[in-house]
């Protein structure tokens, strides 16, 4: 349709004054310069006159105060989008009784508008109301939809394992701001994801999205701990606008898998089916400049997990807490320093909770360029030993290192980086966003419980055994996140640590890690 009118049958004011249409504010709906005036300035109100206002802020500043009500929205441009979607994100308009006003509320529709993810470009005009009311004023919107249809295709690499992914996704599908995406993931060592989602944003008009998910997860860990993950489930997210708060319901079935047969008699332990029923809870400020490169601002994000929720005997139980910070710092104007600190629990739930056992699958793993430098992907943290072949040459039975055992994970986590971030000579590179660090990483994963340990002596050892590293190098921002060229010298070490001295690079994905 060409256009949709919603007037809203209010009646002139009697005591209103003027005999001009009031002039628009000096913004435009999607917070550009704008809606430029459809009629010339009032009588005496200026224009570039020598003893008048020289520009539209000025004219705007004369008379944001006087009295105006928009009695009219029109929008334009519909093709696939219900009018009256935007006319419930419009209403707060007509709430206005001054041009100020106006141009505050027009503001903030713009935003409820940008959160549907509909529109590319939405411009608006005021137009003269009803010539029997002065004070009156119509609202146009002309709106550019976005096209339906919307797909990507990328590939990354993260350690040793490369991955592929696409997503094909169609926007607006009924007309009220539904979403559909389907996602493919596949990796160089058999780990895929599949995975369809339905989301809609300002659900029910609040400014909250909601989301269902469907997906079916293969997690190939042999590399690192010889056994194969697979989940399947579905998921159920609200999300705030902003991102500052979420909650997801997770109920998945899961199946550890030992493919190789050489599995150590801890992961052997965890192999079979469980079922995940979990609700989590995320809060993320972020108060940085930038995301991908901050040169200054703070950042806090915390996510709470507690499993369990459901009364069968094979249901993990268990509460899981991992928490982050980024602190940025300039330096220079070419200088920037960067502190960042994570830490993390999980704990069983239930009596003698210390003497039970959590899940591999919810455990931290550390190591790897994301997550501590200098060390393989789940090179640091407890391990044990693979059981061997029985054809393997006796000569193998004395190697027990750090290949031949399996990255078990800890219940307790902590690592702190810091980093000097620096501008490189070159404006080419400047211009792509590449620039260099020097950093330095520490940190250390353990488990707590089943440790066979008093606790106060477990974490006197956590303490005492933490893993730290050295260096410099290239970060290249990506869609992915940003990739990192890095000559990295670990400085303290276990003897099953899977050490990485020198180049190293690859892939941190997580924006907490982009330091």
């Amino acid at each position: 349709m060409d256009g949709e009118r919603f007037p809203d049958g209010a009646e002139a004011d009697p005591d209103a004054q003027g005999d001009a249409p009031p002039p628009p504010p000096d913004r435009a709906a999607d917070g550009s310069p704008g809606p430029q005036p459809a009629a010339d300035p009032p009588a005496g109100g200026g224009g570039e006159g020598r003893d008048g206002p020289k520009d539209v802020s000025e004219l705007f500043d004369l008379v944001k105060d006087r009295p105006c009500r928009v009695t009219e929205i029109e929008g334009r441009g519909f093709k696939r989008t219900r009018p009256l979607l935007v006319t419930r994100e419009m209403e707060r308009v007509r709430e206005a009784r001054t041009l100020e006003e106006i141009q505050g509320h027009l503001a903030e529709c713009m935003a409820a508008l940008e959160d549907l993810d509909l529109f590319a470009s939405v411009e608006g005009e005021l137009l003269e109301g009803d010539k029997d009311s002065p004070d009156t004023c119509r609202l146009v919107m002309e709106f550019e939809e976005k096209p339906p249809w919307k797909m990507h295709v990328g590939t990354y690499v993260q350690g040793h394992e490369g991955s592929v992914e696409a997503t094909v996704g169609l926007r607006n599908l009924l007309g009220n701001a539904e979403h559909a995406q389907l996602s493919l993931d596949y990796s160089s060592q058999k780990s895929s994801e599949y995975a369809f989602q339905l989301w809609k944003p300002r659900l029910v008009g609040l400014p909250w999205k909601g989301e269902v998910k469907l997906f079916n997860w293969l997690r190939s860990n042999q590399q690192y701990s010889s056994f194969v993950e697979r989940i399947r489930g579905v998921s159920f997210g609200l999300k705030c606008s902003g991102g500052l708060h979420s909650f997801t319901y997770d109920l998945a079935w899961r199946l550890l898998s030992d493919p190789s047969r050489l599995a150590s008699p801890a992961i052997c332990e965890q192999l079979g089916h469980s079922l995940k029923s979990s609700l989590a809870y995320d809060f993320n400020w972020d108060k940085r400049e930038s995301s991908g490169r901050p040169k200054s601002g703070r950042a806090f994000r915390m996510r709470t997990e507690l499993g369990g929720l459901a009364p069968d005997s094979i249901v993990a139980k268990y509460i899981r807490e991992q928490v982050d910070l980024q602190w940025t710092l300039p330096l220079f104007s070419t200088v920037s320093f960067t502190l960042g600190l994570s830490a993390g629990m999980l704990l069983p739930v239930g009596q003698d909770f210390l003497h039970r056992k959590t899940a591999v699958g919810d455990r931290f793993f550390l190591g790897g360029v994301g997550s501590l430098r200098g060390f393989e992907a789940r090179g640091v943290g407890p391990t044990d030993a693979r059981r061997r072949r029985t054809e393997q040459p006796s000569h193998d039975a004395d190697h027990v290192g750090a290949q031949a055992r399996d990255a078990l994970g800890g219940d307790l986590l902590c690592s702190a980086s810091a980093a000097v971030n620096f501008d490189l000579p070159h404006s080419s590179l400047q211009w792509l966003g590449v620039y260099g660090h020097a950093f330095f990483n520490a940190g250390n994963t353990m488990l707590l419980c089943c440790s066979g340990r008093p606790l106060r002596s477990s974490l006197q050892e956590f303490g005492a055994s933490f893993r730290s590293s050295a260096g410099a190098g290239l970060v290249f921002p990506t869609v992915f996140g940003t990739f990192e060229l890095n000559y990295v010298v670990p400085l303290t070490f276990s003897n099953f640590d899977r050490v990485k001295h020198g180049m190293q690079m690859g892939f941190a994905s997580t924006p907490f890690l982009n330091m």
